[in-house]
């Protein structure tokens, strides 16, 4: 049934139930069960003192059409945790500490509804699955013609504090449930798995930004499937960012009016010093229909990082929508008393809302008037692309 066994070969399991420490045990009493459960559960399992089995939670998304392969194989429409499984091998035993390794994980799979797979090449059980064809990529291509097409995004990047906003995913749901609560995120990433996002959760969510260098991921229904709140930053003011996007197709006129009026919601919600809507060329469609760059061809959004600030001044080419804080509305103040007549200015709730366009269009579209160039970065770019950021000459001094 294992076939040869390959050093390089990596098995799974992935279950219906959660495992948990007490229900390991009930279904393998002959084994000494000892780790962690819950988000990123990691267990050993000992025969006495020799060791024949490690799970470790791992994340779903690492290769999602095999995971789609390994449900329609299986019969099971459901399979939302997944262990990686390994052991200790040896030249002269593996063989043999494979099978015996193996041999549990099976168990816990006919008690938790799962499956054992090798990874990105078949189901191993349950037995009636042992007849299915091998894992094919090709099979499990989606409409590769919608994932391969080149996508417009609006993006949307805001830029805060974290002495003025230690807590932004509470300060996003606030802003969301207002505005737009239909498109409030459901899930944020814990250590190994999706965990639900609600109003019991939202501290928990806004902890998990710290835990290490990544940030925390809220995702939910279109348009707007992913918010990625970063770490504090290692610049003097402490300044991360929260960043958002929106494939700009499906958007009707209603949906982009709706987007805007969540920009500005959510910069006064989080106590942003500035954010900007971008429009970007070359991003697709992910696996699981979210948007994402595309490889190699992707335009990313404009950064204002130079000299160890993540905010070094405003964009260097102009946005069809932009918020200042209130440090940059009195930097700016007498600037913006003679704004051109078609740039759509109001007064929010912390700040300055500027509206170049209601329909979000890319930088040269919006003509050459824009923010006196001593309060923007400068970009140059080398021979090969690269950009060289410099920061602006008058910033504020923040309050």
């Amino acid at each position: 049934m294992l076939g040869q066994i390959k050093d390089e070969d990596i098995y799974e399991l992935y279950t219906t139930r959660e495992l948990t420490i007490e229900g390991v045990r009930t279904a393998l009493p002959g084994l000494t069960v000892e780790g962690n459960d819950g988000d990123g559960t990691h267990l050993r399992l000992r025969d006495g003192h020799l060791l024949v089995l490690e799970l470790e939670e791992t994340s779903l998304d690492v290769q999602l059409d095999f995971v789609d392969y390994v449900k329609e194989v299986s019969g099971y429409p459901d399979l939302p945790y997944c262990y990686r499984l390994t052991w200790p091998k040896s030249w002269f035993r593996g063989g043999s500490a494979t099978k015996r390794a193996l041999a549990p994980a099976q168990t816990l799979a006919r008690w938790n509804d799962g499956v054992v797979a090798l990874f990105f090449e078949r189901v191993v059980r349950p037995q009636g699955a042992l007849s299915a064809p091998d894992f094919d990529p090709d099979v499990y291509e989606k409409d590769w013609e919608r994932l391969d097409e080149d996508l417009q995004v609006v993006k949307m990047r805001a830029y805060v504090r974290e002495s003025v906003c230690p807590d932004p995913v509470e300060a996003w749901m606030r802003a969301i449930w207002r505005v737009a609560p239909h498109w409030s995120p459901t899930e944020y990433t814990g250590q190994a798995r999706m965990l639900p996002l609600n109003e019991a959760t939202i501290e928990a969510a806004d902890e998990r930004r710290y835990v290490d260098d990544v940030g925390v991921f809220l995702t939910g229904p279109a348009p707007i499937n992913t918010v990625t709140l970063c770490i504090r930053g290692e610049d003097a003011h402490g300044t991360y960012l929260v960043e958002w996007e929106a494939g700009l197709e499906p958007l009707s006129v209603g949906d982009l009016d709706l987007l805007h009026e969540l920009l500005l919601e959510a910069c006064d919600e989080l106590g942003a010093d500035l954010a900007w809507a971008q429009v970007l060329d070359g991003w697709q469609y992910s696996y699981d229909g979210d948007v994402m760059p595309g490889y190699f061809r992707a335009e990313q959004p404009q950064s204002l990082a130079a000299d160890g600030d993540v905010l070094s001044g405003l964009p260097s080419t102009p946005v069809p929508w932009c918020y200042l804080g209130p440090d940059y509305t009195r930097l700016l103040s007498s600037f913006l008393t003679r704004t051109p007549p078609q740039w759509e200015q109001r007064t929010t709730a912390r700040g300055t809302a500027l509206r170049l366009s209601r329909v979000p269009v890319k930088g040269e579209a919006l003509g050459p008037t824009w923010f006196p160039a001593e309060y923007c970065v400068s970009v140059r770019r080398d021979r090969k692309g690269e950009e060289t950021v410099t920061g602006a000459a008058v910033v504020p001094a923040w309050t």
